[in-house]
């Protein structure tokens, strides 16, 4: 009601996510400058979680991206790379491939002449890339790390548990005391309730 009834209300809305934006990711960064960080201490930029502070992170850091490219106002790009920038110290991967695959559709729907681009920026990206987040990403294909092993044998897991109750299922609060039923002997992690470094 407010955006129809005001007319520079999604102006002033965009200048708070704006400010929003810049103030969680200068605290990410200088949390990571202050701290150790490595996979078991990620930054939390003000969050609970790595992932919450991710999920804060990707939407908008996608949104004023977005915008720039559509609408070409230079304060857009700011919040924009600053975000993107905290969002790739997190070494959160999934939020990584969210940012790629998003910025992908949006780029090829609206100039696909673009797309001949990516495969050198990726390059590019990989060949100047800190060893540290190097690395992280090609972890993303090592069965050998314990946390893609562990999703793989809780996928194998819930396959075991499908054939077994095929019609109904167990339901979500009976998956718990479930998997350790099902669960591999080579499964890093006994239970489902142990975060896991995503």
């Amino acid at each position: 009601i407010l955006m129809r009834q005001i007319p520079r209300m999604k102006e002033y809305a965009l200048y708070g996510h704006a400010v929003f934006l810049t103030f969680i990711s200068l605290d990410g960064l200088i949390e990571y400058v202050r701290e150790p960080h490595d996979l078991e201490h990620r930054i939390t930029g003000g969050a609970t979680h790595v992932m919450t502070y991710s999920g804060e992170l990707l939407p908008l850091a996608l949104l004023f991206l977005i915008l720039f490219f559509h609408e070409r106002k230079l304060w857009m790009l700011a919040p924009a790379l600053l975000s993107t920038f905290a969002l790739l110290l997190t070494f959160t991967r999934s939020a990584w491939l969210g940012w790629l695959v998003a910025l992908f559709v949006v780029i090829v729907s609206s100039r696909p002449k673009l797309l001949a681009w990516a495969a050198p920026l990726l390059v590019i990206f990989l060949i100047v890339a800190p060893v540290d987040m190097f690395g992280r990403l090609i972890s993303s294909f090592s069965t050998r790390q314990e946390s893609n092993l562990d999703r793989i044998r809780m996928l194998q897991a819930g396959e075991e548990i499908i054939r077994d109750y095929p019609l109904f299922g167990v339901g979500p609060a009976n998956v718990k005391p479930l998997y350790p039923l099902y669960r591999l002997p080579d499964s890093p992690r006994f239970r489902t309730d142990r975060k896991s470094v995503v």
